[in-house]
């Protein structure tokens, strides 16, 4: 009697669990997914299982149920049902377009299961497929390489959206910024085939014309002309405006760079160049000791357009060894001199050690993408015990 008066309260509760309206999701199963990865599909929908917040913390999610650990996560049923729909939306747009799915909750743990089993059909596939260029611009090895589906594929309409995205970076990088890209799609569905078609018009190719700059106070135009890898009347490429950018970026002079090409019919492009200029100089010092320099100090200082050209100069000095004969062998620190038995003054290793040097960089020396430089500096350095150290050098 007992056992029975159990096994009824267990079968209540899992039911109850089942039809509150918010109970706990403590796993996400999929059933029958084969034609597309999970976590992709896991990705689309709204629903979410309860889990541990990291590896680090598992031990405490095995021992507790508290928020701290544990990430958790309660059904919703209306988004449950939208999930259904998102799931079959996943799998049309990836070529399966009769696919089915059903949802079910089983009881588990402090909550529920929620099973999606999908029933995927047979995809509709590619029958034909062809690239129409007005004007041939691109190889057919070019063509591939932007990832257009194949003949006999599933009609998977997010590589086709992706493949039309490299396509139009492909003509971006040989200049052709104003290209037109048209793609139509049709579908017998009784037999489950498709024809796809690709136009591509690469209409003219685009030219650097006048440059346009805004935002800048302090930094002259002709620094950030120079710091450009865009010369008017040159052929405009993708990959040049975005290392024009990175250009501007890495001049340090900058806190935001934009270099855009506006809507204009022309084939000459007008470019608009903005920034936010940056402080053009930077400090930093700094303290530390260790065991064989005992207690050292640094500092540097660097003024990244001085005179003007984006030129960049570099100030450093370091003094080490620095109350070296108060802490010579003592403590942590270890003695740094030769020994009584050496004829050597061991009052030279325990004197500072410093390096002072100076670097000039001139950017974009003859050409956007040179940099010339020169630097100069002079030391004393100590190999403990052993040898002291004294240069100069450019």
């Amino acid at each position: 009697m007992t056992i029975l008066l159990f096994l009824a309260a267990s079968t209540l509760g899992a039911q109850e669990r089942v039809g509150q309206e918010s109970p706990r999701v403590e796993r996400l199963t999929f059933r029958g997914v084969d034609a597309v990865a999970e976590n992709e599909l896991r990705q689309s929908i709204v629903t979410e299982e309860t889990r541990c917040r990291g590896l680090i913390v598992r031990p405490f999610c095995w021992a507790t149920d508290w928020d701290t650990f544990v990430d958790k996560h309660y059904l919703d049923r209306q988004e449950l049902s939208r999930d259904e729909l998102r799931v079959r939306v996943f799998y049309f747009r990836r070529g399966y377009r009769e696919a089915e799915v059903a949802t079910e909750l089983r009881p588990r743990g402090r909550g529920v299961e929620v099973v999606f089993s999908v029933d995927e059909g047979a995809p509709t596939l590619i029958e034909a497929l062809r690239v129409r260029q007005t004007a041939a611009v691109l190889s057919d090895r070019q063509l591939r390489r932007t990832g257009i589906p194949r003949e006999g594929q599933p009609l998977d309409l997010v590589r086709l959206d992706t493949s039309l995205i490299n396509l139009r970076e492909t003509l971006g990088e040989r200049g052709y910024l104003d290209a037109l890209l048209q793609d139509s799609v049709d579908v017998d569905r009784t037999a489950r085939m498709a024809r796809v078609e690709i136009t591509v018009d690469p209409r003219h190719r685009a030219t650097v014309g006048d440059l346009e700059i805004r935002g800048n106070e302090q930094v002259a135009d002709r620094t950030i002309r120079d710091a450009l890898l865009l010369e008017e009347g040159r052929v405009l490429r993708t990959r040049d405006i975005v290392a024009s950018q990175r250009s501007l970026y890495e001049s340090n002079l900058f806190h935001e760079a934009r270099v855009e090409v506006p809507e204009q019919p022309d084939s000459a492009k007008r470019l608009q160049v903005t920034v936010r200029e940056a402080p053009p100089r930077s400090a930093r010092v700094g303290a530390g000791f260790n065991t064989v320099e005992f207690v050292q100090t640094e500092g540097r200082f660097t003024h990244y357009n001085w005179l003007g050209r984006g030129r960049r100069l570099n100030l450093r000095g370091t003094v080490g060894n620095l109350l070296a004969s108060q802490l010579n062998g003592s403590g942590i620190f270890r003695d740094m001199t030769p020994g009584e038995f050496s004829a050597v003054d061991e009052a030279a290793f325990l004197r500072p050690t410093w390096l002072a040097s100076a670097e000039l960089q001139q950017p974009a020396f003859r050409a956007a993408s040179n940099t010339l430089g020169f630097s100069v500096f002079a030391h004393r350095r100590i190999v403990p015990a052993i040898v002291i150290d004294r240069g100069v050098g450019a």
